[in-house]
């Protein structure tokens, strides 16, 4: 009795709180926290349908070259126009097709009232699923501003 009454005494440390007061406290607080990033993700799958990252190879994006992408910048909407995708340089070799397919550089243009900063965005274009998309402001011209996006998978 005397050990259970020893192990129950307050811990000065922890303001006054008893050791299973405290293990009680700490295991629902990692019990939250596993159930709420578990509960985010599941929200953010339902959220936005992507199609896998590999699947975002040059050959795809060729073929919708001058065509307008929809982006999506919290509620609004702003459309991007795919102007060019080329291959990245290889430095002292040839790359194969199979490397050129995911190393590549896609640019967009987007009118020139608007600013994308540098970040990650839902892409959205007909035909295809939505996916993400980092992209970095490059330049401003007059009336357009320019945002490229870099694959180097190998």
């Amino acid at each position: 009795m005397a050990s259970s009454l020893a192990s129950n005494r307050r811990l000065t440390d922890v303001g006054g709180m008893s050791r299973r007061e405290f293990i009680k406290a700490a295991s629902v607080s990692l019990a939250s926290g596993v159930l709420l990033a578990i509960g985010g993700q599941q929200l953010m799958d339902q959220r936005l349908p992507q199609i896998s990252g590999w699947a975002l190879q040059r050959s795809m994006f060729a073929r919708h070259l001058n065509e307008t992408f929809q982006v999506r910048q919290g509620a609004a909407t702003l459309p991007l126009q795919l102007v060019d995708v080329r291959d990245l340089p290889a430095i002292g070799r040839t790359r194969t097709s199979e490397e050129l397919e995911q190393s590549f550089a896609l640019l967009f243009r987007g009118s020139g009232n608007a600013m994308l900063n540098q970040g990650t965005y839902s892409f959205e274009r007909a035909g295809i699923e939505s996916f993400l998309l980092f992209i970095v402001p490059m330049r401003a011209e007059e009336g357009a501003r320019y945002y490229e996006a870099i694959f180097n998978r190998q």
